[in-house]
């Protein structure tokens, strides 16, 4: 049955590009740091709007559940549903919340944000260095176990990488239903998340 809307997807791969591109350009000092990390930053602004205003997969309400329902995962009690599970769904929130606070810590160790020039001493600016230094390390982590749960799952045929790039998850019966929202919505979204982006960096 589909379960991932196309904006998730998308959202999804490019998330991935983006972060491989700035791992490379941040540890190597080359190529446009800085500009990848502002299109990072409108992304994740871009799926943390979609995560309340989107498809029903993808809205955080749905796949963000209490230590209760993740303990009934982990011990094979939980049934299994469209989109994240309980434990992947706590991952993916992990993942975002941990890129949207690496990409602030980056945006104001390059001084992008205005009126924190005023605010940031020399010593704030290193503890923001540090932070972000270490939490580049902590991503390529989460990424590590992220590829190594797909492996997991793969072994257990349930392909996820497949479902991301198809929008639809083979082993959920079509009697399921999930409620979708357009497109267009999705682009609307986004082209908000780029009038933030601009709002708080060029403008503010």
């Amino acid at each position: 049955m589909k379960v991932w809307d196309l904006a998730t997807r998308i959202y999804h791969w490019l998330q991935a590009l983006l972060f491989m591109l700035l791992v490379f350009s941040g540890f190597k000092g080359t190529g446009p740091h800085e500009p990848l990390g502002i299109l990072l930053f409108t992304l994740i602004v871009w799926r943390l709007l979609w995560g309340v205003v989107g498809s029903e997969s993808s809205r955080f309400g749905s796949f963000i559940k209490g230590p209760k329902t993740v303990i009934q995962y982990f011990t094979g009690r939980y049934p299994q549903k469209p989109g994240h599970n309980p434990a992947g769904g706590w991952m993916a929130i992990t993942m975002i919340a941990a890129l949207f606070i690496q990409c602030i810590t980056g945006i104001a160790m390059a001084g992008l944000i205005s009126p924190l020039d005023n605010i940031l001493t020399t010593e704030h600016l290193d503890t923001v260095s540090k932070i972000h230094d270490a939490g580049a390390r902590l991503l390529i982590a989460m990424v590590a176990m992220h590829v190594g749960a797909i492996i997991i799952y793969k072994m257990k045929a349930q392909p996820l990488v497949k479902a991301m790039f198809s929008g639809i998850q083979q082993q959920l019966s079509d009697t399921q239903s999930l409620y979708f929202v357009s497109t267009i919505r999705a682009i609307l979204v986004l082209i908000v998340s780029g009038a933030v982006t601009t709002s708080l960096l060029f403008i503010g």
